[in-house]
């Protein structure tokens, strides 16, 4: 009789088993469909307004985390920083359109 109840209880065993193991595989078969779907709306919408589709910015950030192997948080970690100088020619730009130039700048005066 005791054999009969451990055969019993290892079949209902397997049985709850396969049925969570489904559940869950269905479940992430729905969420993988439901990210399909946004993604494929999201790259319609943007090519009906003419634009190229972009990716997240989170996908984005950790590109540039990949690259720089700098993580945020990261104990010790300086920010990337660039050595360039970039020397430039200041040129005043006058409009042409008529306008008027506008007045020298006068400092704030403390009240």
């Amino acid at each position: 009789m005791n054999d009969l109840f451990n055969a019993l209880g290892r079949l209902f065993s397997a049985a709850l088993g396969l049925i969570f193991w489904l559940f869950a595989a269905a479940l992430g078969l729905l969420l993988a469909g439901v990210v399909a779907v946004l993604l494929l709306v999201g790259v319609v919408w943007a090519m009906l307004r003419g634009r190229r589709p972009v990716r997240p910015v989170y996908v984005h950030q950790f590109q540039t985390y990949a690259r720089e192997r700098v993580w945020p948080g990261r104990r010790g970690a300086t920010p990337a920083t660039t050595d360039e100088v970039v020397d430039v020619q200041a040129r005043e730009v006058h409009d042409n359109t008529g306008g008027h130039s506008l007045p020298p700048a006068t400092p704030a005066t403390d009240r």
